[in-house]
């Protein structure tokens, strides 16, 4: 986890309490090493993992839940915003900003601050930016359904027509008397 430590030690206070409120909900203002302790805890918690994944929205979630059953941990910003839309979610960004707000995926560029989720992805090169998921949040999110639109049904198909293979002497014989 210690790519997690970095990565909220380069937040601005602001931004790692609105992530710290969201993944741990402390019930008093800590200082900035104490909330980082608490968020890099909070993902080896398995309790406290399956109810933040619950508690995500649709899109999100489904996002979430796609990264976890594929078991890549690092992707770019650019797929994660095309996975979203795969999955009927075509707000850009915003899935994958709600996913770095919960805490739950996490930047992976190293000496860049993150003031705020969306500054992070234009100064990071935009869709060629990178996020990480941490283990413990891969293992925890692969056992959520992936609750998928049913696809659309189509008419029923042509039966196929069976043939006893007399159909082209047949035709010649049709043009043939002609």
């Amino acid at each position: 986890m210690t790519f997690v430590h970095r990565a909220l030690g380069r937040y601005s206070d602001d931004l790692l309490r609105r992530v710290a409120d969201v993944l741990v909900r402390p019930r008093s203002t800590l200082p900035a090493e104490e909330l980082i302790e608490k968020c890099v805890q909070a993902l080896d918690n398995a309790a406290l993992l399956d109810r933040r994944v619950r508690d995500l929205p649709g899109g999100p979630r489904a996002v979430l839940t796609a990264l976890a059953r594929s078991r890549q941990p690092t992707w770019k910003v650019g797929h994660l915003v095309t996975l979203a839309a795969a999955l009927g979610h075509a707000d850009g960004f915003k899935p994958v900003e709600e996913l770095l707000a919960s805490g739950l995926l996490y930047p992976a560029e190293g000496a860049q601050a993150v003031a705020d989720f969306a500054s992070w992805f234009a100064g990071a090169g935009g869709l060629s930016a990178s996020c990480v998921v941490p283990a413990s949040v891969i293992v925890r999110a692969a056992s959520v359904p992936l609750e998928l639109e049913p696809l659309p049904t189509s008419a029923a198909p042509q039966s196929a027509v069976a043939t006893d293979g007399l159909d082209w002497p047949l035709r010649l014989a049709a043009v043939r008397q002609r």
